[in-house]
């Protein structure tokens, strides 16, 4: 992906037209903040439904981005998602456990999938 190509919507064209139309498997992983795949919360990418990657802005370095959009997470035929560390159980104990919305939580778009997590990160879920 080219997230700092001078035109970004082009750079987003170009890498959309290089994936297929359903990926075989697609590996994610979490922030401490509940984003996946470039989509922090509250991000207007969560709502696109025609683009298959767009610009986006990250509230952290690298603030210029690109991603895929949740159709493409929607078509994937596996969704593998990594988590480790104690500053992810938060985030994926809200994904996993439907607390908070996918634009609250963007992991929650991959909830479906097979989530591997360490202690750390599933330390919230056991109950």
């Amino acid at each position: 992906m080219e997230a700092d190509a001078a035109d970004a919507d082009a750079a987003a064209d170009r890498y959309a037209q290089l994936l297929p139309k359903a990926t075989d498997v697609l590996v994610l992983g979490v922030g401490a903040d509940g984003h996946t795949a470039s989509l922090f919360p509250g991000s207007a990418a969560l709502g696109e439904r025609s683009r298959r990657v767009v610009p986006a802005r990250a509230p952290k370095p690298p603030e210029r981005r690109l991603t895929i959009t949740p159709p493409v997470i929607a078509a994937a035929r596996r969704v593998l998602i990594l988590a480790a560390g104690s500053d992810k159980a938060e985030a994926v104990a809200r994904a996993l456990k439907g607390t908070g919305s996918a634009e609250e939580v963007p992991a929650r778009l991959a909830r479906a999938g097979v989530w591997f997590l360490d202690r750390s990160a599933a330390r919230l879920l056991a109950d």
